[in-house]
């Protein structure tokens, strides 16, 4: 099976990919976590690394119904920190998502060395700081006639 845009909806859970696949669907260099994807239906793929990263992006629950992913930051070229800003076109993508409004596609990886895995499609549900970090908090989207949500 190939990654395709049309097929983001159907993909099952643990489909592996590479950065190059994802960065060919959203036009996006590879080595960016955000990849907002061109055309309709509207829809973000996020790459997540949780060890050995640059971020501290993590799982809060074994069931991966909820991720803290660090929004895109950028080394600030006079103080040499890293600055964040949720104004930013691809961390506005993410949060756009919020509540079930269009998906956040989650790829994940424990380290630098394995393939991305496909977790599901989430959604924004609030902004979290991480130390000096800035990160989203995505929930698994809810799916349609589940009263209670994820």
């Amino acid at each position: 099976m190939r990654l395709t845009r049309e097929g983001l909806d159907s993909l099952p859970i643990g489909f592996c990919v590479s950065a190059s696949e994802v960065s060919a669907l959203s036009g996006q260099n590879r080595v960016k976590g955000i990849h907002p994807l061109p055309g309709e239906p509207r829809s973000v793929a996020v790459l997540a690394t949780l060890q050995e990263g640059q971020y501290p992006n993590e799982w809060l629950d074994p069931s991966h119904e909820a991720l803290l992913y660090c929004l895109e930051g950028r080394i600030d070229r006079g103080s040499r920190q890293k600055v964040y800003n949720r104004e930013w076109k691809s961390n506005q993508e993410v949060a756009g998502s919020g509540y079930n409004t269009y998906p956040v596609h989650v790829f994940w990886r424990t380290s630098r060395r394995s393939s991305y895995e496909y977790a599901g499609k989430y959604a924004f549900r609030g902004w979290v700081e991480v130390g000096v970090h800035q990160a989203f908090l995505l929930r698994r989207m809810v799916k349609t006639g589940d009263p209670q949500g994820s």
